[in-house]
């Protein structure tokens, strides 16, 4: 019996498990050993194969397309008949990533910190596409507030920008205020610092959205 097949109701509705990795335009030329050494390490940090579990881990295959990028595929079953786990796996493979470019001496990029902000999804960027919007309104709203951030040298002044650019406040703290987009529901709520409306110090907002 194949593994897929033995996990019954416990597999996965998406079996393959794909992942791609491109070197960057100024990078060396990686040889075939240094990319498969690449796919291991990425597979072992995932857990989807750690090194002396090969036998009983998953299938997978690495497929060098082109010079400088490889893809990896996987089916998530194991060999012994378990389920693996995918919990947190994009940030697994980027800290495989990173240990790459130092071992191999190719452009360092930035550590997946988890602080960057939330990209539009899919239905955001549909809905705002079928409203004839430019572009999602948690952009547009996250523009607002750095702008207003910027600008305001106190925290009633940060607001009133806010307020002037059409965004609704809701009510809470002066810590911790929902802010919205004017005419969507998006929202964010801004942390204002201790130190917002002293002389020289401009509010400053902590984007979530």
């Amino acid at each position: 019996m194949q593994p897929q097949a033995a996990l019954g109701k416990r597999a996965y509705a998406r079996p393959v498990w794909h992942c791609s990795m491109r070197a960057a335009p100024e990078d060396r030329m990686l040889s075939d050993d240094e990319w498969a050494g690449i796919a291991h390490e990425v597979m072992h940090r995932t857990g989807l194969s750690p090194y002396g579990q090969e036998d009983e881990a998953v299938r997978w295959v690495a497929v060098r397309h082109g010079d400088d990028h490889v893809h990896l595929v996987a089916m998530l079953a194991r060999q012994d008949g378990g389920k693996p786990g995918v919990s947190w796996e994009r940030y697994k493979v980027r800290a495989a990533c990173l240990a790459a470019e130092q071992r191999y001496g190719l452009r360092s990029t930035a550590p997946a910190d988890r602080a960057a902000a939330r990209r539009p999804t899919r239905p955001e960027i549909e809905k705002a596409a079928r409203r004839g919007l430019d572009e999602a309104p948690r952009i547009t709203l996250r523009r607002q507030l750095i702008t207003a951030a910027a600008a305001a040298g106190s925290e009633d002044e940060f607001f009133a920008r806010l307020d002037r650019a059409g965004c609704w406040c809701g009510s809470g703290s002066a810590s911790r205020t929902p802010v919205r987009s004017p005419g969507t529901r998006s929202r964010c709520p801004v942390t204002l610092p201790r130190t917002a409306g002293r002389s020289g110090t401009a509010a400053r907002s902590s984007l979530r959205i």
